[in-house]
């Protein structure tokens, strides 16, 4: 019994020691896994080197025979977290990266890590049921009983095996940072181009998949059949394209696939594309097995770090005119909600402005608008020509177009002139924002849903006569171009006479 407690213990030493260090040699993919998993944000970021740290404190624990039960107690708590996780992700249709082994494995949570996770912990709960007294022999016993020939040709062993993963990780490393560095020097060019600055932190910062309006990164990728399909190609006018980032050992996206069939087959103005990762026989069988195409290869994570989709099943809408034109769609069931509203009618313009929200001369529809103190707003501000701006100020997207705005606001602009900001939020963190505009309070997001809105920031034109002038345009670029299409030439401003 004690050589199997010593094994058991080494298995999860070894398991628990490569994962810690493997993340904190790539703690921004650590960071990236946790809000993969629904972590927020700012408890992702400590708890991205917090992780691997326990890791190989766990790992080192097991390797004793003082601490060997405590060691397997901390690894139980751990991968009873990690299972939980999984299952509310499998739960909700989504699949996201595990990051179990930082870049030296990574892969969709499935059945697969689901079941690696469930040995390890059974194989822990066995040394904890043991107790703390009976943990099995220690490994320094097991080295110290070793004769001198055996314990140089142990030396050696580890050694070459250690230089020859320390080679491989190197040369993966190498190659990896290459193709960021061009993947960050493309976007860099298309943001300049588009005058999508950088300040402010970056789209991954604020949330995950790139900003409504920013430039869709350009890709050449060999589809199953062995041609090679580039972004533009896949751009047709008059049609919105949906990239479906998947993974052919992802169950969510294996679930998924037969109603991407049925999409290709019912929806002629959806251009539907998969990108997904492994190994050409895999994909080829699943494209085969559901009837789907075309199923675009990329090699690595390249394509899935360019547009910040860090789990399957991930969808991007790229507008005709090559720019993302709403936010990404996490899981299977925000896939099926975005492709929904995708259809419906007058949802498709092909310009790169309108992706949801009402046909245009449709009657807009009849909702009372409150203040920040919950009082109606007056007539002047719900009836007549006016743009209707749908805000969050807790929004990173609407955060970088604050400044703009609040400069613009205060020069008077007369694009501004009849604006209205419907913003979520609390009171206060609406006050916090010192806009000097009509503010509009949708706590709910109601407000917005029955414009078609579902994500900020986004805005819609109504007329004077009380219908929808414009699509719904769904970015800054976009909601800029709105807002300057919609100012009123000199003529239409009437300055107020002043009395003799």
């Amino acid at each position: 019994m004690d050589d199997a407690m010593l094994i058991a213990r080494l298995v999860l030493a070894a398991t628990f020691g490569v994962a810690g260090i493997a993340k904190l040699l790539d703690l921004n993919g650590s960071r990236e896994a946790l809000k993969g998993f629904g972590v927020p944000a700012r408890l992702a970021q400590p708890g991205g080197l917090a992780l691997p740290i326990a890791e190989v404190v766990i790992a080192v624990a097991l390797m004793t025979e003082r601490f060997g039960w405590w060691g397997a107690v901390g690894a139980a708590v751990l991968l009873a977290i990690f299972l939980a996780a999984m299952a509310r992700s499998m739960a909700r249709g989504e699949a996201p990266d595990c990051h179990c082994f930082g870049q030296l494995h990574s892969e969709p949570v499935g059945w697969s890590t689901v079941v690696r996770n469930g040995v390890l912990l059974a194989i822990s709960l066995f040394v904890v049921w043991q107790g703390r007294d009976d943990v099995g022999t220690s490994l320094g016993d097991v080295l110290g009983g070793l004769s001198r020939t055996e314990s140089v040709l142990l030396a050696i062993t580890s050694i070459a095996v250690l230089g020859a993963a320390g080679s491989l990780w190197l040369g993966f490393q190498l190659l990896q940072q290459q193709g960021r560095i061009l993947l960050r020097l493309d976007e860099i060019e298309q943001r300049a181009a588009t005058g999508h600055g950088t300040n402010g932190g970056t789209a991954r910062d604020a949330q995950a998949g790139l900003a409504p309006g920013a430039k869709a990164p350009t890709f050449a990728l060999p589809s199953v059949e062995g041609s090679i399909v580039t972004l533009e190609s896949l751009l047709q006018p008059d049609k919105q394209t949906l990239l479906i980032f998947s993974d052919p050992g992802c169950g969510p996206c294996n679930m998924l696939m037969p109603k991407v069939a049925e999409w290709q087959r019912q929806h002629d103005r959806l251009n539907i594309a998969i990108v997904s990762r492994g190994t050409l026989e895999a994909n080829r069988e699943k494209a085969a097995q559901h009837g789907v195409g075309p199923v675009l290869l990329q090699d690595g994570h390249g394509v899935f770090d360019a547009y910040r989709v860090a789990g399957t099943p991930g969808g991007v809408v790229v507008a005709h005119g090559g720019t993302i034109a709403a936010p990404l769609a996490r899981g299977s069931a925000e896939i099926e909600r975005l492709v929904a509203r995708l259809t419906q009618p007058g949802s498709a313009s092909g310009n790169g402005r309108q992706m949801v929200g009402l046909p245009t001369g449709t009657p807009a529809p009849e909702v009372v608008l409150v203040d920040l103190d919950g009082a109606p707003l007056g007539t002047e501000h719900q009836r007549g020509e006016r743009v209707l701006l749908f805000w969050n100020p807790t929004c990173g997207f609407c955060q970088r177009m604050l400044p703009e705005l609040q400069r613009r606001l205060e020069e008077e602009d007369p694009a501004l002139r009849n604006l209205v900001v419907v913003t979520r939020g609390s009171r206060e963190q609406n006050l916090a924002m010192g806009l000097d505009a009509t503010l509009a309070l949708d706590s709910t997001g109601e407000v917005g849903r029955r414009f078609g809105s579902t994500g900020t920031p986004s805005a819609v034109r109504i007329d004077a006569h009380g219908k929808i002038a414009s699509p719904l345009a769904i970015g800054a670029t976009g909601v800029w171009r709105l807002i300057d299409e919609s100012a009123p030439t000199p003529s239409d401003i009437v300055e107020p006479r002043t009395q003799a």
